[in-house]
């Protein structure tokens, strides 16, 4: 994971373009990505336009993937960061005669940034029985549908104590390394065409900041996946 983490880069710096990633529903595939200016940063927070559309209210407390491009071995990278966003300002002094909306975001530590950042890790993909990844809900496994850095759907035996709004405690085994992160249930629904008699349920989860090593190890099981179906003419 050293190599993924690069100190702070020169170009994070107001003024700069970048894309916040926001989670609309995830299990749909609705990945919502809006463009910014940096405008300023002060210490770990981060200073930025307001979108078009606007970040609300309701976005308050939830985190948000910082990203921008820079340069790297082969060209253009895309790097990234994870900030809570916490305040919308009003009435931001952009210029000694100009003030403007904008929002801020707070990361835990702005020195370290994500450098193998890509937008496509953001969609679900589906693995196979065999492909190194396995899941526990509370200690009791489970059956993976598909999987994202953002979230996960799998299914289990009907289980009337977990509804939507819960948090649970997630631990993947990602080639056989066991990693924890709790989530919350936003969704939960049953096959239309199964019978009762199958008590089998589907339930959707949102990771809750996961660490940046996760994100690393699920994104690059996601796309080794990918790349698998793709050979196998799958895709």
């Amino acid at each position: 994971m050293a190599d993924l983490l690069v100190k702070y880069k020169p170009s994070l710096k107001p003024g700069i373009n970048c894309d916040l990633i926001v989670y609309k529903d995830w299990i749909k595939e609705n990945t919502d990505v809006r463009r910014a200016i940096i405008y300023d940063i002060e210490g770990n927070s981060l200073i930025l336009s307001q979108t078009n559309p606007p970040l609300s209210t309701r976005y308050l407390g939830k985190y948000i993937q910082v990203t921008f491009l820079d340069k790297g071995k082969d060209g253009p990278d895309r790097y990234g960061l994870e900030a809570k966003f916490t305040k919308i300002l009003r009435d931001y002094q952009l210029y000694s005669t100009n003030t403007v909306r904008a929002v801020v975001m707070v990361t835990p530590d702005i020195s370290k940034i994500d450098g193998n950042y890509d937008l496509r890790m953001f969609f679900r993909v589906k693995p196979d029985p065999d492909s190194g990844i396995k899941v526990s809900i509370n200690r009791r496994p489970v059956t993976i549908i598909d999987f994202s850095v953002g979230g996960l759907c799998y299914s289990r035996a009907v289980d009337p104590s977990l509804q939507a709004g819960q948090v649970v405690s997630v631990a993947f085994y990602i080639d056989g390394e066991k990693q924890d992160v709790n989530a919350k249930i936003v969704r939960k629904f049953s096959n239309p065409k199964a019978s009762k008699r199958d008590n089998v349920e589907f339930t959707a989860v949102e990771f809750m900041s996961a660490d940046q090593h996760l994100k690393h190890l699920l994104n690059k099981k996601a796309l080794e996946i990918q790349r698998r179906q793709l050979s196998q003419g799958r895709l």
